[in-house]
């Protein structure tokens, strides 16, 4: 499946469904479902959108992962959701041990070529 432009139906087959499921449920038709899984449609925000509500994943998850960089595993999603319902006080808490498993190291700026 690597030669496909987007994860649309690595998430369908996922649910065990076939086109049909997912163009009943996007109410469209398979062949654009089909097109949509090939490549052979544009997957424009507003496709993502609504196949995203329907598989219940995120509009992002639909994309590879190389034109993703910000998309998360099951277990960084569950961190954030973690993270999201803690209380003020939790959050600070989650932050100060992060801080000790994991240092966080900022990045120091590259030197200029010929900068002395």
């Amino acid at each position: 499946m690597a030669d496909l432009p987007n994860r649309i139906r690595e998430q369908r087959r996922a649910l065990h469904w076939k086109q049909q499921d997912l163009a009943e449920r996007v109410n469209c038709s398979i062949a654009q479902i089909s097109d949509l899984e090939r490549g052979a449609r544009e997957l424009s925000y507003a496709w993502m959108v609504r196949i995203a509500r329907a598989l219940d994943v995120e509009p992002a998850d639909l994309l590879l992962p190389e034109h993703n960089s910000g998309s998360l595993t099951s277990a960084e999603r569950a961190l954030v959701e973690r993270y999201r319902a803690g209380s003020d006080d939790q959050k600070r808490q989650i932050e100060q041990m992060s801080d000790i498993i994991v240092p966080f190291v900022p990045e120091t700026p590259r030197k200029r070529a010929g900068a002395a």
